[in-house]
């Protein structure tokens, strides 16, 4: 029933939310015992009683990483890669999600930005895969967004009411 906010570049920070989401009901904390490998972009998750924090692995390349803590303020304990760093992403901070039953993890890459430009820029894409957890709570480790294949869970109807700014960039 609380919400948190993690953030920090080299280090880690959290706050507690207050039930409004955009006011904080505490004071910004150092997280001390930061976990191996922590670089930026936290992504903190609960799932069947245990905390997860994924984020962007220590530079570069970036990899998407994950610790676990039986408390969401830690400590927490490195687990392993959910995805391991690769030249094709060069840059990655991930998401985590729970969506109609299935676990799903996204990072970003430069996979469309490679079709016409060679040369690095910042123009990252969102890339999706299956989060698969282990009876003991760890995660499978995903192949790369491209070497893996995402089920479709549903259509998309372009006609809603309102069309999100997300769903009208590049596509592939």
């Amino acid at each position: 029933g609380q919400a948190y906010m993690f953030w920090g570049n080299p280090h880690l920070y959290v706050a507690l939310l207050n039930d409004d989401m955009i006011s904080l009901k505490s004071d910004a904390m150092r997280m001390h015992g930061t976990p191996e490998h922590y670089q930026e972009g936290p992504w903190a998750w609960k799932k069947d009683g245990k905390y997860y924090l994924g984020f962007a692995s220590t530079c570069c390349l970036e990899g998407l990483d994950y610790a676990m803590s039986e408390n969401p303020l830690g400590p927490y304990t490195f687990k392993g890669y959910l995805m391991a760093p690769t030249e094709r992403t060069r840059g990655n901070h991930p998401g985590i999600i729970q969506y109609k039953g299935k676990w799903y993890g996204f990072g970003v890459n430069y996979d469309l930005k490679n079709i016409t430009i060679k040369e690095h820029k910042e123009r990252r894409s969102v890339g999706a895969f299956n989060v698969v957890y282990r009876p003991d709570g760890t995660i499978v480790e995903s192949p790369y967004f491209k070497d893996v294949k995402v089920e479709q869970i549903e259509n998309f109807n372009p006609y809603l009411p309102r069309i999100e700014a997300e769903t009208m960039a590049w596509e592939a």
